[in-house]
């Protein structure tokens, strides 16, 4: 018997988003032009959500690291001091700087 996924739709075999390239979707709303920025926007997609598409795509042994730079890292600083660098330890027997800044650390 032939295999089938939910609610016995047969199971679409498929490579995923690999062979075609995202591009953003134009569509008309009434008088108006909107830019869709989804994968699920595209002709090619749209008849699938994207976890289906994600289903595709590791089934196939793409996780998401072909051809795409990797995340930058966070920048220094930020609210309150979150992600800086830590502060040195004071030399042994020397007190411990008071913190400079209210409470959120500015």
């Amino acid at each position: 018997a032939p295999a089938a996924g939910g609610f016995g739709a047969p199971i679409q075999q498929t490579a995923g988003t690999a062979s075609t390239p995202f591009t953003t979707t134009n569509k008309n709303d009434g008088s108006n032009t909107i830019v869709l920025q989804s994968i699920t926007g595209m002709a090619q997609y749209e008849q699938k959500s994207f976890e289906e598409l994600r289903l595709e795509d590791y089934a196939a042994g793409n996780k998401g690291t072909k051809g795409q730079a990797a995340p930058a890292a966070p920048a220094a600083g930020g609210f309150g001091g979150f992600g800086a660098a830590p502060q040195p330890a004071p030399a042994f027997g020397q007190p411990a700087a008071a913190p400079a800044g209210g409470l959120f650390g500015s």
